[in-house]
Parts: C-alpha cells; sequence; structure tokens
C-alpha cells in the first residue's frame, strides 16, 4: 500500500492543492492520513526533495506567489518525517524558497518539522548545531522578508494616497 501510494502521492498533492472545491483544513486532513502511510526514510526524503523542489516554483499565473499552493506543500513537508539526508537537503536549498518565508503559514510548518526533527532525531551535538544554524537562519529570513514586505505595503499606501491628492488637486486646477 506505502509503494502505491508514494508513487502516486506526487500528483494528488497537486491535485488536491489545485482544487478549489477544496479547502485548506480539508487538504491537511487528507494529507495528513495519506502521508502516515509513507514509513520508509528513503521514501519520505525522496517526497520531501519533490516537494522543496516544487515551492522554489510557487507562481501563479500572474506571475504572482500561489499562496495556497505554498501553504499546501510546507503542510506536507511538515508531515513527512525528517532523516539526517532530507534536513540537510532543506537547510541546502533554503535559498531556493526563502521568497516564501514572508508567508507565516510556510514559516510555521517548515520550522515546525525542524523543531520536531531535531527533538526526535538528533542525538550528535554537531548535527544538533547544524539544526540550530538552519532555525536561526529560517527565524532571519522569516522576519527580514515580513520586514521587507511591510516596507513594500507602506510604500504602496504612500504611492495611492499621493495619487489621490494629485488626482483631487488635478480637479481644483
Amino acid at each position: 500500500m506505502g509503494n502505491i501510494l508514494y508513487n502516486l502521492m506526487p500528483d494528488m498533492i497537486s491535485r488536491l492543492s489545485s482544487s478549489e472545491s477544496l479547502t485548506i483544513d480539508d487538504f491537511i486532513k487528507i494529507m495528513k492520513l495519506l502521508l502516515a502511510f509513507i514509513k520508509k526514510d528513503k521514501q519520505a526524503d525522496s517526497l520531501l526533495e519533490k516537494l522543496i523542489q516544487r515551492m522554489q516554483g510557487v507562481i501563479n499565473k500572474d506571475g504572482l506567489f500561489d499562496t495556497r499552493l505554498a501553504e499546501c506543500l510546507s503542510y506536507c513537508i511538515s508531515f513527512l518525517p525528517l532523516s539526517e539526508k532530507s534536513f540537510r537537503f532543506m537547510a541546502e536549498s533554503l535559498p531556493s524558497y526563502s521568497n516564501l518565508l514572508v508567508l507565516e503559514c510556510v514559516f510555521t510548518n517548515l520550522q515546525s518539522a525542524v523543531l520536531h526533527f531535531k527533538k526526535y532525531s538528533v542525538r550528535n551535538t554537531e548535527l544538533k548545531g547544524e539544526v540550530d544554524d538552519f532555525l536561526d537562519s529560517l527565524t532571519k529570513m522569516h522576519h527580514d522578508k515580513q520586514e521587507h514586505e511591510g516596507i513594500a505595503n507602506r510604500g504602496l499606501i504612500h504611492r495611492v494616497r499621493l495619487s489621490y491628492f494629485i488626482f483631487i488637486l488635478a480637479d481644483y486646477l
């Protein structure tokens, strides 16, 4: 059963995450159930790599972030058991998906996966140090992205106000 589900998993994730009739909560329930059948480390590692690679291209047809897909992929990652190999892949790939860390749910899900790995799987102090460094980097990037997003939003608000002011002023001239 696990092998069959594993082979179908990328397609299921893709179809379910793009289904507008399925709520995020329903997606989470379904994926939590299905991903529980992925027991082998090799399968979990491979699936995590595919999900991380998919996160690199989370752009919708308008050229913007596909927030729903980013959320769905990050939830799936949080349900998979991390191994040392998959953790290292996740850490090495951080720059390629760091732009998604502006989304609170993506940050929280990835942080949750790594914290779970740290709590239950990390035994040696060298790896523990790597995990702590990664968590620090993840948190710093999240805060930097949110700060940048806030500055961009404030700039947009000021441009809109200025445009409105110019529009009103033009009526009086």
